[in-house]
């Protein structure tokens, strides 16, 4: 038996655990393999940050997010999107708040 050293599941064998972490959602947050969407509207400007075991569920979190980009949906449309994904526990996020122009220099 072998253990995730992230997420702490056991294994039968090393080529299971592999397989396991290509996809750990936990070892992807450790990482910082956040996968970050800009954001900017009136009520907030920066970045939501996506991690996800499924490829696929990150390829519809891109398309939404082109959809924003090109002004089909709103800035609140596409965070409440994220939070719907996350309530059925399709994705896990984080929210980075920009900071002001000032602060930065």
């Amino acid at each position: 038996m072998v253990r995730c050293w992230f997420c702490q599941k056991t294994f039968k064998s090393k080529k299971a655990l592999y397989a396991h972490l290509q996809f750990c959602a936990e070892r992807k947050k450790q990482k910082d393999q956040w996968i970050r969407y800009p954001v900017s509207g009136p009520r907030f400007r920066g970045c939501i940050g996506v991690v996800s075991r499924s490829p696929k569920t990150l390829e519809l979190v891109s398309a939404a997010h082109k959809k924003l980009e090109s002004g089909a949906i709103t800035p609140e449309g596409f965070a409440g999107y994220i939070m719907a994904l996350s309530d059925v526990g399709l994705v896990e996020y984080m929210v980075e708040v920009a900071r002001p122009a000032e602060v930065l220099a």
